[in-house]
């Protein structure tokens, strides 16, 4: 686990019995913390820091986690792995509970007390909608939607390409220009296969022609334990090896993200920095059209409770808590007709729930207009004369995640896609390189 933000947990073992050394140690924490402004914002999202009595360290679950995520990952029926911090214990999610006899042996052969560690039943899975033909235009009296045709493209909206006879349709996470060519980063599982580039061509809002505005041009081979140490087999470039640490097992194929990068047509004009806002949570109607959440920032590091907001095409603007950071998931897609697994590091997740063609969407942290570095609720309706809000970037959703009674969204942190900023807490492991996509030059 690369990308971990050892200094979020505030994890301190026997604190009942430490109490003065705990407290004194609490101030030299939060001191560090308050150095790092990605660090210090984050935690701005707390109205208060409980300390509570701790039975394992933070870094005695990192080091239990290390050593068994991959090995946990690679048994069939599990499907996540994670450090649970309310816990303080390890999470494993299982989606067959035949496989708990299993993630019992394992944990003993590699010396990690079954007591810390929670076993949860859940699913994980991600739905890209297929739409037969090509729906009717709309009427220029209809209100703009996140689903209109939208010039210049911003993120936040419906990006299509054809699949067969059918429409596939994602959202666009947000602007970038990388390597001075202007283009948008989407999920790599909303090009025609994830990993590798076979030119994809996206459109905006549906598949005619002239809404042709990108072709799919970066899209990074996962790794591949094997004979060939690149997903899809042939893919170029083979990327590098992965940390030991973060090695998934044989004929699973790791990333740090679920990304790709697609290049703008010469003609096709963008806002780099701006995400559609709805009129309000919950819609996708987009009155004004002029309306937006500008990115001045990115906000990779997060902490639990930490509010975030999303724009999906089918759900509009959401506003949620993030409940999990830097898990290790695992889902299976059928690829060309045989299924594939596939390894993603450290990915967060919110409460609430997106849905079909949200795939995409752009995560996002409001910040306080009073105090710029302060990350809050964004609220819930766009208020009169308030055009833009002021945002981090956070990542992009990818899936939906399933336990008893409860969904959750499933996205990448921006710092495993693009440079991340914390040093020391985000590694510089990335999948698409450094990315130029806030307003003004804002970062």
């Amino acid at each position: 686990m690369s990308s971990i933000g050892i200094l979020l947990t505030f994890m301190w073992s026997a604190a009942t019995r430490i109490w003065p050394r705990v407290t004194q140690g609490l101030a030299v924490e939060l001191d560090a913390i308050n150095a790092i402004p990605e660090l210090a914002s984050a935690r701005a999202a707390q109205p208060r820091i409980k300390l509570l009595p701790a039975r394992y360290s933070f870094l005695q679950l990192k080091e239990w986690h290390d050593r068994v995520s991959g090995p946990l990952l690679a048994l069939p029926g599990v499907i996540l792995t994670a450090i649970d911090q309310e816990s303080n214990r390890l999470l494993v999610g299982i989606d067959d509970w035949s496989a708990a006899a299993d993630v019992t042996a394992a944990l003993a052969q590699f010396h990690v007390s079954r007591e810390a560690v929670n076993l949860q039943g859940m699913e994980i899975n991600e739905e890209m909608p297929a739409e037969e033909g090509t729906p009717p235009a709309p009427s220029p009296a209809d209100p703009v939607t996140l689903q209109s045709k939208i010039r210049p493209l911003v993120g936040g909206i419906q990006i299509a390409r054809k699949a067969g006879d059918a429409t596939a349709l994602c959202t666009l996470g947000f602007i970038a220009e990388r390597n001075k060519i202007a283009g948008f980063v989407t999920n790599s599982h909303c090009t025609e296969v994830p990993g590798g580039v076979e030119n994809t061509t996206f459109y905006q809002p549906t598949t005619e022609d002239v809404n042709k505005v990108a072709v799919e041009s970066v899209d990074p081979c996962y790794f591949w334990k094997g004979p060939e140490p690149s997903f899809p087999p042939n893919c170029e470039p083979i990327p590098k090896p992965l940390p030991a640490e973060d090695m998934c097992k044989d004929s699973e194929a790791c990333r740090y993200s679920d990304s790709a990068f697609a290049s703008l047509d010469d003609a096709v004009p963008v806002m780099v920095g701006y995400i559609a806002r709805p009129t309000r949570t919950g819609t996708i109607n987009w009155d004004p059209p002029n309306t937006f959440f500008k990115i001045v920032g990115e906000q990779s590091v997060v902490i639990k409770n930490t509010f975030v907001s999303l724009v999906g095409r089918t759900t509009g603007w959401k506003e949620e808590v993030v409940n999990q950071v830097c898990a290790n998931q695992k889902i299976t897609r059928k690829i060309r007709g045989k299924d594939q697994v596939y390894d993603y590091i450290c990915q967060n997740f919110t409460s609430g729930a997106g849905d079909s063609g949200d795939s995409g969407s752009p995560v996002f942290a409001c910040l306080d207009k009073k105090d710029a570095t302060k990350i809050v609720e964004c609220g819930e309706a766009v208020v009169a004369g308030q055009q833009n809000v002021n945002v981090k970037l956070a990542g992009v959703r990818w899936a939906i995640l399933s336990t008893t009674g409860r969904r959750f969204v499933v996205y990448s942190p921006i710092g495993s896609m693009t440079d991340g900023t914390v040093k020391g807490v985000q590694n510089s492991n990335n999948d698409l390189g450094p990315l130029k996509k806030c307003a003004d030059g804002a970062c």
